[in-house]
C-alpha cells in the first residue's frame, strides 16, 4: 500500500460505478425512502413530548434509543459495549466480555469487546463477571450450551448522526391540524445505527426477554445442569431457554469481532462442547440468527466480496515537460476502465462470474487518489475497488482481475517492464464467495438474495458446515442504512421482535 503520509495527494471520490442494492422489493423500498422526513424535522413541544413519552414508556424503544445515542463508529465501541454489558446484567443474563484488539492503525486506544450473554434461571443469583482471561477456559459456560445463537454488531459506519424521533406528516390523524394525535407505529426513529444494526441488537434482546417472560412448552426447555463435582468447576444454574446472544464489534470494516469469536475457546466450547463421562451429554448449537436490515424478510443468500487496490507508480516531472516523467494517472485510467466493464462482460469474454441465483457480479471503483497538483506530472496514483461476487470463488475472480490489468497495460504499451511506469494489484484479504442462507421458516414473505456483506462468512463452522442453520433477518432497509437519512419506524422495530421470536421457536422445535 502507498503510505498516505508520504504523499500529499489531492484525494477525491471520482465515481461509484455500481450501486449495490439488495434484491428486495425496490418499489416498496423507494417509497419508504421518499416518505422519510429529515432528521431536523421540528414538532410542537406537545407533539415532541408525546413522541418522547411513547419511546420512554416502551422498554424496547427506550433501549434502542439508549444504544443509538452512544456513538460507536468502528474501533470506538467501548462505551456502547459497557452500556450493553450493564443492561444485560440488569436484565438477568450471565454476561461475558471478550476483548477484540484494536487494529495497529487505529487512533482509538480504549478497549473494545464482544458481548456474549445467556439467561439465568434464578433471577436472584448474582451474575458472574466472566471477563477476558476467564474466556480462555474451554468450559466457561459450565453445563449450558445454547441451541440457538442470535448475533448482530454494535459498531456503525461514520459519521455519527444524533438520534431523533419524529412523526412524518402523512401519519397525522388530524389532516392540516397540529399532530396532536398520530399513528404510533409510524413514528420515525432516525440517526446513525438506528437501522444498521442497533435495531437488530434491541429486537434480538427483547425477543429473548419476551420468551423468558412466558413459559416454554416442556419439550423446548433445556434440562437442568448437574451440580459441579469439584470445587474448581463452574456451576451454571439451569435455564429453560437454551438461547444465547452475541454482539460483536468491527463488522463494518474487517469483521474482527466475529473473527475473534470464531477462533476463540468460547466458540470451541459451543461448537464442540466437552462431554466428560460424569456429566450429561451436551449437543452443539444448531442455529445462528444474524441480525442485519432485511426489511423483515429472510434472504436466501448474499453475494460474496473481493476487495483490492490498484497502485500505479510513475515518475514526477514538470507539467510543461511531461515527456521527462511518467504520469501515474495515465497509467491507472485504462486499467480502471478495463476493470469497470468486468461485471458487464460474459465469463467467456473474460468477465466476472455470474449465476442464476445471484445474477451478475458487480464492480465498484469507490475511491481514486492521484497526484499532488495540476502542474506536476503525478508520480503515484491508487484506486480502491470492491467486487460483489455472484458466483465461483475469490481465487477465480483474482485471476480474472489480474488478467484484465495485464491486458490493459499491454494495450497501452507498458507490458515490457522497462518503462518508467508500473501498475500493481494488491488484494485486501482473502474475500469470500456467495453465501447461501436458510429461509425455510414460513411467514416472512418472498425470499430473495441481497447484495451486501455480513458477518456470516466470518464465523467459521469448520466440519460443522451444513449442519448449522444460518438465518439473516432484521428490521429496516439497507437502502438507508449508511446514509444521512438512516431510520426506521416504531412499527418495523416492534414487529421484528415477533419475527425473532418466531425464528427462535422454529429452531427450538426442530
Amino acid at each position: 500500500m502507498i503510505p498516505k503520509d508520504n504523499y500529499n495527494y489531492s484525494s477525491f471520490i471520482l465515481f461509484s460505478l455500481c450501486v449495490f442494492l439488495p434484491s428486495i422489493p425496490l418499489a416498496q423500498a423507494s417509497n419508504r425512502i421518499d416518505n422519510q422526513s429529515p432528521l431536523s424535522q421540528h414538532h410542537s413541544p406537545a407533539t415532541q413530548d408525546a413522541i418522547s413519552e411513547v419511546i420512554s414508556a416502551s422498554p424496547l424503544l427506550s433501549f434502542h434509543r439508549s444504544l443509538c445515542q452512544i456513538e460507536s463508529i468502528t474501533n470506538n465501541e467501548n462505551a456502547v459495549g459497557n452500556y450493553l454489558f450493564s443492561y444485560l446484567k440488569q436484565h438477568h443474563f450471565h454476561v461475558l466480555r471478550q476483548e477484540v484488539p484494536q487494529p495497529a492503525d487505529s487512533t482509538d486506544k480504549k478497549k473494545r469487546f464482544n458481548v456474549f450473554a445467556w439467561p439465568k434461571a434464578d433471577t436472584n443469583a448474582s451474575t458472574p463477571i466472566l471477563d477476558l482471561v476467564d474466556e480462555e477456559k474451554d468450559d466457561v459456560l459450565g453445563d449450558f450450551v445454547p441451541k440457538v445463537i442470535l448475533t448482530s454488531h454494535i459498531d456503525t459506519v461514520p459519521p455519527f448522526i444524533p438520534y431523533s424521533a419524529s412523526v412524518p406528516p402523512s401519519s397525522s390523524l388530524l389532516g392540516e391540524e397540529e399532530e396532536e394525535a398520530f399513528n404510533r407505529s409510524a413514528i420515525l426513529l432516525s440517526g446513525r445505527g438506528t437501522v444498521d444494526a442497533k435495531a437488530c441488537v434491541a429486537a434480538q434482546t427483547h425477543a429473548v426477554l419476551d420468551l423468558l417472560s412466558s413459559p416454554l412448552p416442556p419439550n423446548l426447555q433445556q434440562p437442568p445442569s448437574f451440580s459441579p463435582t469439584t470445587e474448581h468447576e463452574i456451576y451454571t444454574l439451569p435455564t429453560s431457554l437454551p438461547v444465547a446472544l452475541l454482539f460483536v464489534v468491527g463488522e463494518e470494516k474487517t469483521g474482527s469481532g466475529m473473527k475473534t469469536f470464531s477462533s476463540s475457546p468460547l466458540h470451541r466450547s459451543l461448537s464442540h462442547p466437552p462431554n466428560p463421562s460424569n456429566r450429561p451429554r451436551r449437543e452443539a448449537y444448531s442455529t445462528l440468527i444474524f441480525g442485519e436490515p432485511t426489511q423483515s424478510h429472510l434472504p436466501s443468500g448474499h453475494k460474496g466480496i473481493l476487495v483490492f487496490r490498484i497502485l500505479a507508480h510513475g515518475k514526477a516531472a514538470h507539467s510543461g515537460y511531461p515527456w521527462l516523467g511518467r504520469s501515474a494517472n495515465s497509467l491507472i485510467i485504462p486499467v480502471l476502465a478495463a476493470l469497470d466493464g468486468l461485471g458487464d462482460r460474459s465469463e467467456e469474454a473474460g468477465g466476472l462470474p455470474r449465476s442464476t441465483k445471484y445474477g451478475a457480479s458487480t464492480v465498484n471503483i469507490g475511491l481514486i487518489r492521484g497526484g499532488v497538483a495540476a502542474n506536476v506530472v503525478p508520480e503515484r496514483a491508487e484506486a480502491s475497488v470492491a467486487v460483489r461476487l455472484a458466483g465461483d470463488t475469490p481465487a477465480v475472480a483474482r485471476g480474472i482481475v489480474r488478467r484484465a490489468v495485464e491486458t490493459a497495460i499491454q494495450r497501452k504499451g507498458d507490458g515490457d517492464g522497462v518503462s518508467d511506469g508500473r501498475v500493481d494489484v494488491v488484494f485486501d484479504g482473502p474475500g469470500y464467495p456467495p453465501i447461501d442462507l436458510d429461509a425455510d421458516v414460513d411467514g416472512f414473505g418472498e425470499s430473495e438474495t441481497v447484495n451486501y456483506g455480513t458477518d456470516v462468512p466470518n464465523l467459521d463452522l469448520g466440519s460443522r458446515r451444513g449442519q448449522v442453520k444460518r438465518y439473516l433477518y432484521g428490521p429496516g432497509s439497507i437502502l438507508v442504512a449508511h446514509g444521512d437519512h438512516e431510520g426506521l419506524t416504531v412499527g418495523e422495530l416492534e414487529s421484528a421482535v415477533g419475527g425473532y421470536r418466531r425464528l427462535i421457536l422454529a429452531a427450538l422445535e426442530r
